[in-house]
């Protein structure tokens, strides 16, 4: 929510009575992005002392991730953030009867602190609530920087790092390919011939599997000689001679 005019002191103490997180976070991110855009330098002085050095020509969203990393521990970042909103609404600041305004001052801007402190411890415990603080902060300062008109401070963070980095990558890549299918051939090592010792390369000759043309036609198989063998008549007479021999003459 957008907050223009409206009472600031009343609307904290009552998200404070009532324990109303939401609407402490929605106060401290609305008044944070005026102090951003309307309070800059003042801002960069306090980020200094507090330990926190930027440029002033850093975008909004590293301010942001300064302060959102901070708070959590850098108490002093805390009560400053919370003096310069407390000073940001002092025309709204009616004071309390009978109460001395230096001793209203202090209560008011430790009530302001204890809630930016609140707020820091919540980051430790629920990482996704400083997302959430994060994105609240750059889309009202969107939003706010719009009705200002001319500001020429960077609002996010750009991305051509990245892309200058897709983008080497790429070309790196197409120029491997290139060199690698360009200069293959010469990049694998043949194997030499076996050398002679008289010199020269030795050849080893292809084996040769003869055809049966080359054998000649008068080739026989096994099978064949086995079948057209024919007994002689000397091999028949040998044949009867060893059926006559007499049981006796035969060795066991």
């Amino acid at each position: 929510m957008l907050y223009l005019k409206h009472d600031f002191y009343s609307n904290f103490s009552s998200g404070v009575d009532a324990g109303n997180n939401d609407l402490i976070i929605d106060l401290i991110v609305n008044e944070t992005t005026e102090l951003i855009i309307h309070k800059r330098d003042e801002l960069f002085d306090l980020l200094k002392i507090t330990g926190i050095d930027l440029k002033p020509t850093v975008t909004d969203e590293k301010v942001i991730d300064s302060i959102a990393n901070a708070i959590p521990e850098n108490v002093k970042l805390a009560k400053g953030l919370a003096f310069m909103i407390y000073e940001n609404n002092t025309e709204n600041d009616s004071g309390d009867k009978g109460v001395p305004k230096n001793s209203v001052t202090t209560k008011k801007i430790e009530m302001i602190a204890s809630g930016i402190i609140g707020i820091g411890d919540s980051f430790q415990y629920k990482p996704q609530l400083k997302k959430n603080f994060k994105n609240e902060l750059l889309n009202k300062i969107e939003v706010k920087a719009k009705a200002v008109g001319d500001r020429k401070i960077k609002i996010r963070n750009s991305n051509n790092g990245v892309y200058w980095f897709l983008g080497i990558a790429v070309v790196v890549t197409a120029v491997g390919i290139y060199l690698f299918n360009k200069y293959k051939d010469k990049l694998i090592i043949e194997k030499e011939a076996p050398k002679l010792e008289g010199g020269g390369e030795m050849s080893i000759p292809e084996a040769i599997n003869p055809t049966p043309n080359e054998l000649g036609t008068t080739t026989t198989t096994t099978t064949e000689v086995v079948t057209n063998a024919q007994p002689t008549p000397q091999m028949g007479e040998n044949i009867n001679e060893f059926a006559n021999i007499p049981e006796q003459a035969v060795i066991v």
